[in-house]
């Protein structure tokens, strides 16, 4: 099933005396915004009128924010992860730094999300072993888990195609790499027990075949297929690029997935945004009925319900 939707509401709508640049993450949680600006270094807190309800940026040097990727609430706090750093900062809701989280990392952060008092980020450790780490918010890595991906030809491509996004579900966790589409859902334990690729799901085989030939060819790049990727309920929201040799790659799709009581994953529909000129970088789930979505073009965010 394919819809397309057209935006309801837009940022731009309103008249706002501060601008948003190119982000690195859209997030929404109790009726708020978290977006983080890779190349301004700003972490900004919308609520859902968009107005401003704080801003964290680098004026305060190593107190402040730099160059962020990732940013969430945490119980009452804000995380951000400031790559310039290699930190995850927590700060108040006042916008004061009260604490660090020290991690090396050997490629960004596409997310991190909370277990509890840990949080689970994916990050490949100095000997190759295990992608995913859960690591204690008082101290050092508790462990790491997860298979590397299937598709490297060197030692750039392990560490770059293995990057992934990661979600706790129920007691599982579910994956997603999005230089390659491999998909997983891993136990408690951290045992794999279900692999799939997103273009197998879709049927696009011929374009899972031309990607993994450009690894073969390309030795050290990448080629993203996912431009994000959210977890909502039981269903898993990709916002998509379009490789397909005759389309725009522009992500314009949002495929929906669900993950069923076996733990498998399934493709249900796919939401395709906007116009054909649109490139939309970052989506979120602000509810089961709506999604945000950040167009880079036009550096704006705009809102779709999502109708059947």
């Amino acid at each position: 099933m394919v819809i397309d939707l057209m935006p309801i509401e837009k940022f731009s709508d309103q008249n706002f005396d501060f601008f948003l640049s190119n982000i690195s993450s859209l997030e929404f949680k109790n009726d708020t915004y978290y977006l983080s600006e890779y190349e301004f270094s700003r972490v900004l807190l919308l609520n859902k009128d968009y107005s401003l309800q704080l801003l964290l940026d680098d004026r305060n040097g190593d107190l402040g924010i730099s160059y962020p990727t990732y940013a969430l609430p945490l119980s009452n706090k804000i995380a951000v992860y400031s790559s310039g750093k290699q930190k995850i900062d927590l700060f108040t809701q006042e916008g004061e730094l009260i604490d660090s989280l020290s991690i090396t990392v050997t490629s960004e952060l596409l997310n991190f999300a909370p277990i509890d008092d840990k949080l689970v980020y994916s990050i490949l450790p100095e000997d190759l072993k295990g992608q995913f780490e859960i690591h204690s918010l008082f101290g050092k890595g508790v462990r790491n888990f997860g298979e590397l991906t299937k598709v490297q030809n060197n030692n750039f491509q392990k560490i770059y195609n293995s990057k992934s996004y990661i979600f706790p579900y129920q007691d599982k966790f579910i994956t997603l790499a999005p230089t390659t589409g491999e998909l997983s859902i891993y136990n408690s334990i951290g045992d794999a027990i279900h692999n799939s690729n997103l273009l197998d799901l879709l049927g696009l085989g011929t374009v899972k075949e031309e990607v993994e030939n450009f690894y073969k060819s390309k030795g050290s790049s990448t080629m993203d297929i996912a431009s994000d990727c959210k977890i909502f309920g039981n269903r898993i929201y990709v916002l998509m690029y379009d490789r397909r040799p005759e389309a725009k790659p522009n992500p314009r799709e949002v495929v929906v997935l669900k993950i069923n009581e076996n733990n498998k994953i399934e493709y249900e529909k796919t939401y395709i945004l906007g116009n054909p000129e649109s490139y939309y970088s970052k989506i979120c789930l602000t509810s089961s009925e709506q999604l945000a979505a950040f167009e880079l073009v036009t550096s704006d965010i705009h809102i779709f319900n999502l109708v059947e």
